[in-house]
């Protein structure tokens, strides 16, 4: 788990070197969150508009909150919100005695979403897949030459050591922690780092593909 201090320090280096300005900004519209879209950033933008606070609340619950964590598209996601008392239109994840095993945040960033997903990763936490991944479709963004969110977690989960797992007697497609010295070392530099350099290539895309069936790549 990061301290405080290594939290700042790798944030901030993160900040200015691999997100844009518009991957740090807060999406509050639920429209503009599910779709991702390119926000157009005025030139007074700066790192002030991130709240380090914030981002250190979600990785930090996430990573001492017990429990599965559940991704996908937010179609999917918003249905399991009553499971965990998010139902409630102003309960959020950050809301006293809110849960955070499901996204439902009121400042929500990709910046934000990589600490959701290191926290539960630090944690070594197990991660249950919501949507159903038949082609690159479901995590690509073709429209937008980019990864849907739930594409980018699906990135961070391999590149930190984690492999599918079906579990027995259900449709459950689950990622387990099978590395954990992978998962001890990951960072927001690290995760930052990957999805610029991560394209949407043919052999990108069919390596994650075959890496969420469960295929050895």
């Amino acid at each position: 788990m990061y301290s405080r201090l290594q939290f700042e320090h790798d944030l901030m280096r993160t900040a200015r070197a691999n997100y844009n300005l518009g991957e740090l900004q807060f999406m509050q519209d639920a429209r503009q969150r599910a779709i991702y879209a390119g926000l157009q950033v005025g030139a007074n933008a700066t790192l002030a508009r991130l709240s380090s606070n914030i981002a250190w609340r979600v990785y930090q619950k996430s990573f001492n909150q017990g429990g599965d964590m559940f991704m996908g598209r937010l179609a999917q996601t918003q249905r399991l919100y009553w499971v965990f008392g998010l139902d409630a239109r102003h309960q959020y994840n950050l809301s006293p005695g809110g849960a955070i095993n499901v996204q439902k945040l009121k400042d929500w960033s990709i910046m934000i979403n990589d600490c959701w997903v290191l926290g539960a990763v630090h944690a070594q936490k197990r991660f249950v897949l919501e949507t159903d991944i038949n082609s690159a479709a479901d995590f690509w963004d073709a429209n937008h030459n980019r990864y849907f969110v739930t594409g980018r977690e699906l990135v961070g989960l391999e590149l930190f050591g984690y492999q599918m797992e079906k579990t027995r007697g259900t449709n459950m497609t689950t990622f387990v922690c099978t590395y954990p010295g992978m998962a001890a070392q990951a960072s927001l530099t690290g995760y930052a780092s990957k999805m610029n350099r991560t394209g949407g290539g043919l052999v990108d895309k069919m390596r994650l593909l075959n890496w969420v069936r469960g295929n050895r790549i």
